[in-house]
């Protein structure tokens, strides 16, 4: 039993890190790309497009820190979760409904919602292992 969760704690660990690691390239991809970030938040949406692409940028940054420090993971993938979810409702959804035929939108939506659900997961492991911690103790 004691292997089992040395091994799951191992495989989780990994995951951690390896999720970290995407999530920094997130974060390089729309530092980088910051103007065609702003461009994908709708208007409509205050206080204004730039605001948003600088602070989900910053949020993608402390979650990858977190991720790779192992501070606050579990809450930082709580939240990176649903910045992601978020952000395919608000931006990519309606952009589906608008433009049914442009394949970019459904493949970032597919990419969104995909980023978010290994989120969720990783969340979910990463809780188990909390879990496990106390009831060790």
């Amino acid at each position: 039993m004691q292997a089992a969760n040395t091994f799951n704690f191992t495989v989780h660990r990994i995951g951690r890190i390896l999720f970290g690691i995407c999530t920094v390239s997130f974060t390089l991809e729309q530092a980088i790309y910051l103007g065609a970030t702003a461009n994908l938040v709708p208007k409509w949406i205050p206080p204004s497009q730039t605001f948003w692409a600088v602070t989900t940028t910053v949020l993608f940054a402390l979650a990858a820190l977190a991720l790779l420090i192992n501070r606050s993971a579990l809450f930082a993938t709580r939240l990176l979760t649903m910045m992601l979810v978020s952000f395919g409702l608000l931006v990519w959804v309606p952009l589906l409904l608008s433009d049914p035929h442009n394949h970019t939108n459904w493949d970032e939506a597919a990419e969104t919602f995909a980023i978010g659900g290994a989120a969720w997961i990783l969340a979910d492991l990463l809780r188990d292992d909390r879990l496990n911690d106390h009831r060790q103790q």
